[in-house]
Parts: structure tokens; C-alpha cells; sequence
């Protein structure tokens, strides 16, 4: 072991020396020069490693170039020319043409996947319409800034909801509810009647099915969180006096049936109905003995 002995104690020490006599400076013993040689190892360490992954990273380039044999293009005999990759490489190379010819050849579906790789959404909504892809054509025109559009083509492939969705996202929140009832989604589209202003027409709905007997527990109970949530963010007063007492008392009677008292209370609290909340502790208190 004289190499380490001799790498320890002697190399290193004579370049801890030099170095203190160069900056003037003695470094405090015992530890710190086995400090500083513990960090110059290391440094060398890790210069011998990256040396000698260049030299292997070489070695190896060397052999997979010598290794390496020409590939032989494929002749256009033995190419697939309706794949989406070839319809791709014509369309960057002669998109007119490549165009022309699909039309010409009505492969919609094709000339679609060729427009979409050329960013021309609307042209690619076309094809894929006259391909029968709708949801796809719907998604195009979308992109393509044609919302309202996309949300007829959508109607026509029988997603009413996907639809209703779009439509709202310009704000066209009573075509959505037209169109929802239109398709038997009459829960669904009371919500965008409220949010088309026309609270008296959504409220209606909602007593229908939360006082209707066939409707199932689970439905009621998701339109009775989504009113709830209406009323606290928006304040009770967003209810129409006219109905307010009638929608209140539906709720909280659900809320009940539920077992879920204490939102039933808060609801009254919340709605200005104090008397008819101090009722229902009354009720809920343990009896005293």
C-alpha cells in the first residue's frame, strides 16, 4: 500500500505546502489538511470519471458508424400511399396538389388529418364532416373559433350536453336550454335557464322534479346541492319572492329526509327564516329528563 502512502503523505502534502507558502497562509492542523486533501481526491475523482466517459462515448460512436449499413429508401411500389404518414410528407411537399387530389378522390377523412397538419381548422372541420367524423369536425370548428357551429355539429352526433357546454362558453345560455329540453335533459337545462335570466322557468323545473315521486333520490339530491350552491353564492335574494318560500321549504324537507340537519338549519338561518330554523333545533335537541 506505499502507493497510497505515498499519493496520502507525501504528493498531496507537498501540494499543501506549496500552496500555503504561495498565498502565505498555514492551514490549522490536524484536520484541515486532511480536509483539503479529501476535496483534491475527490476533484481528481471526478475528472478521471468524465474522461473516461468521453472516451468511451467515442469508442462507441466509432464502432456504430463502422457497424452501419445504408438503408435502402423503400420504391413507391412497396409504400402504403393512403397512410397518415405518407398523406402527411405530400401534404408538406405539394399541399395543392396533395388537396386537389383527395377531394378529387372525396377521401374526406385523409384530407381532413392533411389539414389539421397544415393548421387550417375550419378546412378540416369541413372534411371531416363530409367524412362522418362529427365529434371531430366539431372539435376543429371549434379551434377554428366556430363555436356556435360546433356546437350544431355536436347535436347532430347526439351530445346534447357536450353541446349545451359549448354554447354556454359564448354565452348563449338560452339556446342551450332550448335545445337541452328539446333532447329530454330537463334537469340539465334548468340551470341555463337560471343563468339566461329566466329564474322563474328554471325554478319551475326544479319544484317539478324535487316534488316528483318517480324521480330518483340521487337526481334530486344533485339538484338540490346545485340550488344550494346557487343561494350561497349568489345570496338568497337571487330567489323571486313569489317562489322563495316554496323552494326553501323543498329543500330543507329533502335536507331532512336526508338526515342532514344541520345544512337544513343553516339553509333557514341563511334564507332570513329564524323562526322556522329554531323550530327544527327544537325538534333535533335530545329530550331533557
Amino acid at each position: 500500500m506505499w502507493v497510497i502512502d505515498w499519493y496520502w503523505n507525501k504528493f498531496l502534502e507537498q501540494i499543501i505546502v506549496k500552496a500555503e507558502n504561495l498565498i502565505g497562509y498555514e492551514l490549522i492542523r490536524p484536520w484541515a489538511p486532511h480536509i483539503v486533501k479529501g476535496i483534491i481526491t475527490l476533484l481528481i475523482l471526478l475528472l478521471s470519471y468524465e474522461i473516461y466517459l468521453r472516451i468511451r462515448k467515442f469508442i462507441r460512436s466509432r464502432k456504430f458508424i463502422a457497424e452501419s449499413i445504408p438503408v435502402e429508401p423503400p420504391s413507391s411500389e412497396t409504400v402504403d400511399k393512403s397512410s397518415e404518414f405518407i398523406q402527411q410528407l405530400e401534404s408538406l411537399k405539394a399541399p395543392k396538389q396533395t388537396i386537389e387530389r383527395l377531394k378529387k378522390e372525396k377521401k374526406f377523412q385523409q384530407l381532413g388529418e392533411v389539414y389539421v397538419s397544415m393548421q387550417k381548422h375550419k378546412e378540416a372541420g369541413w372534411a371531416f364532416y363530409k367524412a362522418g367524423e362529427l365529434k371531430r369536425s366539431a372539435t376543429e370548428y371549434a379551434k377554428a373559433g366556430k363555436t356556435y357551429l360546433a356546437a350544431k355539429i355536436l347535436l347532430q352526433a347526439d351530445e346534447p350536453l357536450q353541446s349545451a357546454t359549448l354554447l354556454a362558453s359564448i354565452g348563449k345560455h338560452k339556446t342551450a336550454a332550448k335545445w337541452l329540453e328539446k333532447y329530454g335533459f330537463k334537469e340539465e337545462a334548468s340551470f341555463y335557464w337560471w343563468e339566461a335570466n329566466y329564474k322563474d322557468k328554471a325554478i319551475k323545473i326544479w319544484l317539478e322534479v324535487l316534488q316528483d315521486p318517480k324521480v330518483s333520490m340521487e337526481q334530486k339530491t344533485q339538484m338540490c346541492n346545485k340550488i344550494i350552491q346557487i343561494i350561497y353564492n349568489h345570496g338568497p335574494n337571487t330567489i323571486p319572492d313569489k317562489f322563495k318560500k316554496q323552494l326553501i321549504n323543498s329543500l330543507v324537507n329533502h335536507l331532512i329526509f336526508e338526515k342532514r340537519f344541520s345544512l337544513a338549519i343553516d339553509l333557514l338561518v341563511k334564507t332570513g327564516d329564524l323562526a322556522s330554523a329554531e323550530k327544527l333545533k327544537a325538534l333535533l335537541a335530545p329530550p331533557k329528563n
